[in-house]
């Protein structure tokens, strides 16, 4: 009986890790996507810059990412990743300040994501530059 009871722990052990187990993850490659385009001339309301793909198989641990534009003597920024607050920037030329709040890592499976962006200015069709960082990694079982 005892016997019995030990190998029932084991099983119940075994079964247990069995049905926790996730994939692992495995470092495949650095990606950086850049998009451009001009600052639409309706300010203050969400734009849609793209999109980004992460590949079936994969998953993207986003680390950073920036907006910024070819001229303005100041603008305040918001730039998101589906919805997900990626980075506010307020940048205030003239003084030579730039206050950045980063709000990575953000972790995307395989999917299609749309990239946004929130931006205040005193100009208007200004051209924009959205760079995003992310690790790239493979899902092994």
């Amino acid at each position: 009986m005892k016997n019995f009871k030990k190998l029932l722990l084991v099983f119940s052990i075994l079964f247990a890790t069995n049905c926790l187990a996730q994939f692992n993850l495995q470092f495949n490659q650095i990606k950086r996507v850049k998009i451009t385009g001009n600052v639409s001339s309706s300010v203050n309301t969400k734009q849609t810059a793209g999109s980004i793909t992460v590949p079936a198989n994969k998953v993207w641990k986003i680390e950073s990412g920036s907006f910024a534009t070819s001229s303005s003597p100041y603008h305040s920024s918001l730039l998101l990743v589906d919805d997900q607050i990626l980075q506010v920037g307020i940048y205030n030329q003239p003084a030579s300040t730039t206050y950045n709040m980063a709000h990575a890592p953000i972790w995307l499976p395989a999917g299609t994501y749309n990239i946004e962006y929130l931006c205040s200015l005193y100009l208007s069709n200004l051209s924009y530059a959205i760079t995003i960082s992310a690790i790239e990694y493979n899902l092994t079982p």
